[in-house]
């Protein structure tokens, strides 16, 4: 039987440069090359098409284009016969920015674009390319190209460094990238791979999370999240040195995994306490379809004995299956178990032959009444598969069950339909046999059928297993796009009216305290004439950089490595955007505590104006920090950039007696910075804020 191949990597692609800069734009939550064209726009330097002599459809085989690019075509894929196979082959290209050298390959089956199941395309690497003493391994990586977006994202590889070659593992066609990395450290940083650890990892582990989801209703805890831990440390590492670390960062970066893993905390270091909970949980997510994967690659194929974790694997597949942010994951884990199923159950069946005048009419109906192609076999399996993944009963024998359905429907013919095959193999009528006899022809076609389809059962499961893998890369680039999240950091000075440049221009602005390794020319900045900084990082940026919460500012002309700063500011990280006043706490100047007159009955309406924090019901304004008014659904947001101005303001608030929330639109119309006149909720016309106390 075929497996997977052990180097067939899941893109944990933790990946860019995550060095703050004042210019820094949105962070892409996918990789963007410098290439400078899409690859529509791209001129070919060289174009074969070869049209593969036989039945691929039938018979699989092997393509080769000019150049050394082919395609591995299993039995049973929808590739009608005499379709050409065309690859075209770009410019070479070297990428400083990401320290790569990459060439990228346009492959098309002519109209074909479903094939079905999966190929492995094979393209050449030049090795000469790769650094001396470094693992082609873990220098050599696949992407495909986004053809709306022109982004280079994540693809199923593994690499033959035997054969000097990529393996693609791909249902479709598309323009797939070979990149060669310098070195192992830079595309660790770029497009880290789960490999050899994944795959050797321990079961029993991977059992441990399985019973955890079981016994958790499809939550996944502690020992899903913990099954990500290698990759996490070697993902942070590879980070850390991609953004120019040289210090030795092995404890924060192992404290930063345990974080993570732990989840406990998480929401006290970032803030956003939702946010926080979700990164878990993504993180979680991962983990479970990791053991899935493992055991899917494993224990199904090389360890039929342990009955307790293959009969957990089944009902983990199942439960998944019935919570709707993980049915994908479950449906197809289950369809797993059910095409392994089958294929034990193929390799378990005994037939007896016999030789008669109905066994011909009999094969003659298959041929030519119900004739089913491999491929038309292999859609039908999966379909079977699929579907018995949703009926946890219908597992164990799903697959055999549609085999002796199809044997039996020949004798569900009538009489002339079987009289006109009888002649049709030159056979005289005979009426139908007896019972003895029926189940023996059916058991000597079921058996050489069940020959021809072992094999296309085998590619079936490795289809579903590459789906399986293919969730699983989507659950870690969840975890990896909220690692991924940019925030802005946004500092501002409150002037006052008539004040024309801030106190602090010209001052040095520096985020602190820093780890290590952090760069820390990256978080320190001049202040503008304004007094106003905007900057950005991702999360796992500013994670790696030590978590600052200061923002220390020193006078023109001090030096932040050695001297005190002049005034230190706290702030909180939330995200996906902080806001740091220059302003302190004790110079804030509070807005005070305001009532509404003309409110509806029981719908007592008032605001605490005071420092960032929404601490009271009705609508809230932070004038003094960011001159923003938050709605309190916390969905949309109104800046306030000079002056005054009317803003409507959708809001909601909580009725105190029935404690029932009611949403409506306030109009509020400012006179100065720190002057708020009137407001009126709608249907409450001429309602009035009025200030009650400072």
């Amino acid at each position: 039987m075929k497996t997977m191949n052990r180097t067939v990597s899941v893109l944990l692609a933790l990946t860019l440069l995550f060095s703050l800069s004042a210019c820094s734009g949105l962070l892409p939550g996918k990789l963007t090359f410098n290439t400078g064209k899409t690859g529509a726009e791209e001129t070919p330097v060289s174009t074969s098409t070869v049209t593969a002599s036989g039945n691929l459809a039938e018979e699989g085989g092997t393509v080769t284009a000019k150049g050394g690019v082919s395609v591995d075509f299993t039995p049973g894929l929808n590739v009608p016969e005499g379709t050409p196979l065309t690859v075209s082959k770009q410019k070479t290209v070297t990428d400083e920015e990401i320290g790569a050298v990459y060439t990228a390959y346009d492959i098309s089956l002519g109209d074909v674009h479903d094939l079905g199941g999966y190929v492995a395309i094979r393209i050449p690497y030049d090795d000469r390319t790769i650094e001396a003493g470094q693992d082609p391994a873990r220098c050599v990586a696949g992407m495909y190209r986004n053809e709306e977006s022109g982004e280079w994202e994540g693809v199923l590889y593994g690499v033959d460094a035997a054969a000097k070659e990529l393996i693609v593992y791909t249902d479709h066609f598309s323009t797939y990238g070979c990149f060669v990395f310098r070195n192992e450290g830079k595309r660790s940083a770029k497009v880290t791979s789960i490999n050899d650890w994944l795959i050797d990892a321990d079961q029993s582990q991977c059992a441990k999370a399985l019973q955890e989801i079981l016994d958790s209703d499809g939550t996944p805890g502690l020992e899903c999240r913990e099954l990500l831990r290698p990759a996490l440390e070697e993902s942070f590492n590879a980070l850390s040195a991609a953004i120019g670390s040289t210090d030795d960062m092995a404890g924060e970066i192992g404290n930063l995994t345990t974080l993570f893993v732990n989840g406990t905390g998480l929401g006290d270091v970032v803030g956003n306490v939702e946010w926080a909970n979700g990164l878990t949980t993504a993180l979680g997510y991962a983990g479970i379809a990791t053991s899935l994967v493992n055991l899917s690659s494993q224990a199904l194929k090389s360890n039929k004995t342990q009955n307790d974790i293959l009969g957990m694997y089944k009902s983990t597949a199942y439960l998944l299956g019935s919570i709707s942010q993980s049915a994908t994951l479950g449906t197809i884990g289950a369809s797993v178990w059910v095409v392994d199923k089958g294929l034990t159950e193929m390799g378990e069946y005994s037939y007896n032959k016999i030789a008669e005048d109905t066994t011909k009419a009999y094969r003659h109906y298959y041929s030519k009444y119900m004739a089913r192609s491999k491929s038309d076999w292999r859609w039908a399996l999966k379909d079977v598969a699929r579907n018995a993944a949703k009926n946890k009963e219908r597992a164990d024998t799903a697959i055999m069950d549609e085999i002796d359905r199809w044997c039996g429907l020949f004798w569900e013919i009538d009489t002339k339909t079987f009289t006109d095959i009888l002649v049709d193999v030159g056979q005289q009528g005979r009426g139908w046999p007896d019972a003895d006899t029926k189940k023996a022809i059916t058991s000597d076609y079921k058996g050489d059928l069940l020959k021809m389809l072992e094999p296309i059962l085998e590619e079936v499961q490795r289809d579903l297993e590459l789906d399986l893998w293919r969730e699983q890369q989507k659950r870690i680039e969840e975890f990896r796009v909220k690692l991924n999240t940019a925030v802005t950091f946004e500092i501002k000075d409150t002037l006052k009216e008539g004040q024309k440049e801030s106190a602090f221009r010209d001052y040095t602005a520096a985020f602190g305290p820093l780890s290590n390794g952090a760069v820390k020319a990256d978080w320190q900045f001049s202040v503008n004439k304004e007094g106003w900084i905007r900057v950005q990082s991702t999360v796992i940026g500013w994670m790696l950089a030590g978590q600052p919460k200061e923002l220390r500012l020193y006078e023109p002309g001090k030096d932040p490595e050695l001297d005190a700063p002049d005034k230190t500011i706290l702030f909180k990280m939330s995200v996906p955007h902080v806001l740091i006043s220059l302003k302190t706490e004790e110079e804030i100047v509070s807005l005070g505590k305001w009532s509404i007159d003309g409110a509806p009955e029981g719908y007592p309406l008032y605001g605490i104006y005071v420092k960032g924090d929404r601490i009271a019901d009705g609508v809230m304004v932070d004038e003094a920090m960011a001159r923003q008014i938050f709605d309190m659904g916390g969905g949309r947001t109104f800046t306030i950039e000079e002056g005054t101005g009317d803003f409507l303001i959708p809001t909601e608030w909580r009725h105190t007696a029935s404690d029932t929330v009611k949403k409506d639109v306030f109009r509020i119309h400012f006179v100065d910075e720190y002057h708020l006149v009137t407001s009126y909720q709608s249907g409450a016309d001429g309602a009035t804020m009025t200030k009650v106390s400072d």
